[in-house]
């Protein structure tokens, strides 16, 4: 088997499993020395090189690229705790981004490495791998546009049940209340509330 498909299922299935199962286990409530998300990052890295070490790995450099650019997401976007402001996300992925490509760019060996299969799969010497980026781009493009341009709109805030200020001099102490048209209909359309209201005053001004 091609030892660059080997290197991307151990990243994927690897990334899955511990962010799905092991994740949890190092975030719990009180923040501890040991179990923290930081610590869970540096064990997943440290997977990553022993795995590829014992299976005697040795992926492309664009293969390299790809998953020192991930962890560099991965890091920003769900193990960084406060998350930070999307313009400051921007901002260190695109400083990633730059020491990713120097890493490539490093001598010209390195970068005819890593762009031989690109070249390759834009004059068409991998079909399949040709045939997936030019469905996948497009879908990915448009999914991206719809999400930054269709509106989210929240659901409305529920209105809450509150009292309105009886303009009448509500008393006790056997003094009568000075009933009139408007008292009246607003006593018979809020009866339940007056009512619970009541029994509420009543039962304060007993236990006082």
């Amino acid at each position: 088997m091609n030892k660059n498909l080997v290197s991307f299922l151990v990243f994927v299935v690897g990334l899955a499993v511990f962010h799905n199962a092991i994740f949890p286990i190092f975030t719990p409530k009180p923040v501890e020395w040991i179990l923290n998300r930081y610590v869970y990052y540096l064990v997943f890295i440290a997977f990553l090189i022993i795995t590829h070490f014992v299976l005697r790995l040795k992926p492309s450099i664009a293969l390299k690229a790809l998953f020192v650019w991930f962890l560099g997401y991965y890091f920003y976007e769900a193990i960084l705790f406060p998350p930070i402001p999307w313009t400051l996300f921007i901002t260190y992925m695109m400083m990633w981004s730059i020491g990713v490509f120097l890493y490539i760019s490093q001598d010209a060996e390195t970068f005819r490495e890593f762009r031989e299969p690109i070249a390759k799969t834009i004059v068409g010497e991998y079909k399949f791998a040709q045939i997936v980026v030019m469905i996948a781009m497009p879908i990915l493009v448009g999914f991206a546009t719809y999400k930054s341009i269709y509106p989210a709109y929240q659901e409305p805030v529920e209105l809450r049940t509150f009292i309105p200020h009886l303009r009448l001099p509500l008393r006790y102490m056997a003094k009568p209340i000075r009933w009139s048209l408007p008292t009246i209909r607003f006593v018979l359309m809020n009866r339940t509330t007056i009512r619970t209201v009541s029994r509420f005053w009543m039962r304060t001004s007993t236990n006082t």
